[in-house]
């Protein structure tokens, strides 16, 4: 058990899981590609996949919606697998927009992926795992 230590208090509370808000112009066409292109189960709003959770809120105003790399060049999440080329083969095979996967200098093995809004994941391992 990982304890916490605030201000002279143990705080035993741990947290579970995060789900970041990701805002969509079309709330079933995004279900439908996390779905059926990138292999999440679907829970009300919320699309998961092992231990990755997306909060999807469909929004009326577009121009709100801004993938990130559209604004500072980064992507939405860094999610974690332990095999690369599988998980890589396995959504090219689905049909999601995806990246080759690059060996990076600094030990790591990854790949990008889209959604229909243009959220851009970056999925990857330490490339000795792959």
């Amino acid at each position: 058990m990982i304890l916490f230590y605030s201000q002279g208090v143990i705080d035993m509370t741990l947290f579970n899981k995060a789900s970041q808000v990701l805002l969509v112009s079309d709330i079933n066409k995004s279900k439908d590609y996390y779905y059926e292109k990138l292999g999440f189960t679907i829970n009300g709003q919320f699309v998961e996949r092992g231990r990755v959770s997306f909060l999807l809120k469909e929004i009326d105003n577009k121009n709100l919606i801004r993938p990130n790399h559209t604004i500072n060049g980064y992507m939405e999440s860094y999610l974690w697998v332990d095999d690369v080329d599988m998980v890589y083969e396995e959504l090219k095979a689905r049909g999601a927009l995806v990246e080759e996967p690059i060996v990076r200098d600094y030990g790591m093995k990854d790949f990008l992926v889209y959604d229909v809004d243009g959220y851009r994941f970056c999925i990857g391992g330490p490339k000795n795992n792959n």
